[in-house]
């Protein structure tokens, strides 16, 4: 899943409100983060080329640490994670270690999980933030609850991210990719690939 460095905007379509499969309310736990989720959400995931190589869902949980300078830590995570690929360059294709494909087949299913980690500055914090609109039916992004949270003003920037894709399907001839990033690294690193080719 590539990580991108942008400014939080709402994207165009509009969250309905719904009861069914509404997010959880938020919880504080005894270190004073706030604890949002599960949350259900879905999106399409970037490969190392650049296009969409997979749709994604899974459910979003945030754990939010007010820094008390007026930015926030907030790691999300991924769980429940599920992808079905789009024909084209397989996620590892522009990988520049060994042991990676070139080509992907629509179609295929697996599994994934990860975090990122980041920084939101900007906007206003709101604890009580409405998330009901996010449902199974209208899952929401990671950058959709973050301008729900914070509203649109505030700007996400990532420090590290780590993410596990898996998939037991027998026409791959690599089954496994793992992407993971780091402040303190120069670039992402990429092993293995989802690919027929």
């Amino acid at each position: 899943m590539r990580r991108i460095r942008i400014p939080l905007v709402l994207s165009t379509f509009l969250i309905v409100a719904s009861l069914l499969g509404a997010a959880a309310p938020a919880a504080v736990n005894a270190a004073g983060n706030q604890q949002l989720g599960p949350i259900p959400g879905a999106s399409q995931d970037g490969s190392t080329c650049g296009p969409v190589w997979a749709n994604d869902t899974y459910n979003l949980f945030f754990t939010i640490h007010d820094n008390g300078d007026g930015t926030y830590a907030m790691r999300t995570e991924y769980k429940d994670g599920s992808f079905n690929t789009i024909a084209g360059s397989s996620p590892g294709a522009c990988e520049t270690t060994n042991h990676h494909g070139t080509l992907v087949s629509a179609g295929i299913p697996g599994n994934f999980q990860g975090f990122i980690d980041g920084t939101v500055t900007g906007g206003t914090y709101n604890p009580n933030a409405n998330l009901s609109g996010c449902t199974a039916t209208t899952p929401c992004t990671r950058t959709q609850v973050i301008a729900l949270v914070f509203g649109t003003a505030a700007f996400y920037n990532q420090a590290s991210y780590n993410f596990e894709y898996n998939s037991s399907d027998k026409s791959l001839q690599y089954r496994s990719w793992h992407e993971n990033f780091n402040v303190n690294s120069t670039s992402e690193q990429d092993i293995g690939d989802i690919a027929n080719q």
